[in-house]
């Protein structure tokens, strides 16, 4: 399975400023440093968010207040895919998505518009990890259930505490 990300994007909620971008070196370990209190922490919360997180752990304040968009660009085995989720509200989760794939993903950021929802998005992630493939009890959502790509992000290389590597 590829999937690396390239980019993480925050859309301002006012349109006159920019989105900010940070960028991942896709063929590296991406170390990220800074003082206390200067949102570190808060990019676990916001690739978990974008991955289909059914709460948000996005720390209140400037980073959720002033944001309208959180995406995150991938490197795929279907080529590039940029997803978008909008901003909650307070704790509840947005099931709006803005997704894109191959080519759209290269002419810049652009500006979201909800045109996918939780469910395909967590589809499209399911097929590339090649968990969509498996057979057991599809429709079955307790512990015996199907796996989903949601079920690895509970694998990822950080902790869920903002802490630092695990």
């Amino acid at each position: 399975m590829k999937f690396h990300i390239r980019e993480l994007i925050i859309w301002p909620d006012n349109p006159a400023h920019d989105p900010r971008i940070i960028e991942f070196d896709t063929q590296k370990v991406n170390v990220i440093t800074g003082w206390s209190s200067t949102g570190k922490s808060a990019i676990t919360s916001i690739i978990d968010y974008v991955l289909g997180a059914g709460k948000c752990a996005i720390p209140v304040g400037v980073i959720r207040d002033k944001a309208a968009w959180y995406g995150l660009t991938l490197d795929t085995a279907i080529g590039p895919v940029r997803v978008a989720r909008r901003r909650p509200d307070g704790r509840q989760a947005s099931d709006q998505y803005w997704l894109q794939q191959g080519d759209d993903t290269e002419s810049g950021v652009g500006n979201p518009h909800a045109n996918a929802t939780t469910e395909r998005v967590k589809q499209l992630f399911d097929d590339l990890s090649g968990l969509s493939n498996l057979s057991l009890e599809p429709e079955s959502k307790s512990f015996g259930g199907r796996a989903s790509f949601r079920d690895m992000v509970e694998w990822t290389p950080f902790d869920r505490t903002g802490d630092g590597w695990v």
